[in-house]
């Protein structure tokens, strides 16, 4: 049996996508790559099979059809969960033979088991998304954190006892020259210049 590659219009096969949900204050939020995931689901519904709430893409097949990191899809899925434009019917599992099931999500967007679309997008209350990673994350987090502010703390310290090169008592940096010049026969054209941190010095 052969596969149609046109339509009957003569059109290449293509995905629709509705308007709905391509104008909303929702889709406006999501991630370029959670758009991509979001767009390679649609292309798994079939209007014949009306197969709704049965679409599966498990995160390595959208890793190599996209071009992304697994991790990227995971969160893609997190994401378009979050402002309602899918919805999971059936989880992830490991099957008998030892292969696992990728999990089954719902479009909003489309009627479900003789349901109008629920449209969960369109109740979003403008809340971004934030993903929860594992404490551990955090943990890690906070200690570069306090690294960096120590480090930020002691270069401060260090600017305030910065040594003063032009007075006696003080640490002078090492020059090529290092003659002690004639205080006598000193010239009026460079005169001494006085010390800015110290009041009533020359």
């Amino acid at each position: 049996m052969k596969t149609r590659k046109t339509t009957k219009s003569g059109l290449p096969l293509f995905h629709p996508f509705f308007q709905r949900s391509w104008y909303s204050n929702a889709w406006k939020k999501v991630s370029s790559d959670s758009r991509l995931v979001y767009l390679a689901l649609c292309a798994r519904y079939s209007v014949k099979l009306n197969n709704n709430g049965h679409l599966f893409l498990s995160v390595r097949r959208g890793a190599e059809e996209l071009g992304l990191n697994k991790n990227v899809v995971a969160r893609a899925f997190k994401e378009l969960a979050f402002y309602g434009f899918i919805v999971q019917t059936n989880p992830g599992y490991l099957g008998i033979n030892g292969r696992g099931i990728a999990p089954h999500w719902r479009l909003t967007e489309l009627p479900y088991m003789n349901e109008p679309p629920s449209c969960d997008f369109e109740r979003w209350d403008g809340t971004p998304f934030h993903e929860q990673r594992r404490p551990a994350y955090y943990k890690r987090r906070e200690r570069s954190l306090a690294r960096l502010e120590a480090l930020k703390a002691r270069s401060k310290d260090h600017k305030k006892t910065e040594p003063c090169p032009q007075h006696t008592g003080h640490p002078v940096p090492d020059t090529q020259d290092t003659s002690v010049p004639d205080t006598q026969d000193s010239s009026p054209q460079n005169p001494a210049k006085p010390c800015p941190r110290h009041t009533g010095h020359i």
